[in-house]
């Protein structure tokens, strides 16, 4: 599931760059858990002036919290060195299944006999 937008103008506006992430977070985090999943992948895309495309993903827990989504967004943001105005961002989630169930339930503590 995933969300893109494509700028009227190119731009380099970090700040902009962020906001739109943020709410493509939120948007993706709605559907999610309107269809009751959860994912372990966030991919972010950049498609740049000269329309050359950059992409990124990181691996997680599993989740549907679009403020997560969005801070794993970010961070792959933070890491593309901008040398040229952005055309286009997206973000995505993938590894899907259902929310609520988790690969590696916590332990429990035991409980001692009296």
């Amino acid at each position: 599931m995933g969300a893109e937008e494509t700028f009227g103008a190119d731009h380099r506006d970090v700040e902009r760059l962020r906001a739109t992430l943020r709410a493509q977070a939120e948007r993706v985090a709605r559907e999610l858990r309107s269809e009751g999943y959860a994912g372990r992948v966030v991919t972010l895309k950049i498609r740049f002036a000269d329309f050359s495309t950059y992409t990124r993903a990181h691996t997680g827990e599993p989740t549907q919290d679009g403020l997560r989504i969005f801070e794993e967004a970010a961070a792959l943001l933070g890491r593309v060195r901008l040398i040229q105005a952005v055309r286009l961002i997206g973000l995505s989630v993938s590894g899907l299944g259902p929310a609520g169930r988790e690969a590696n339930p916590p332990l429990r503590p035991r409980s001692r006999a009296a």
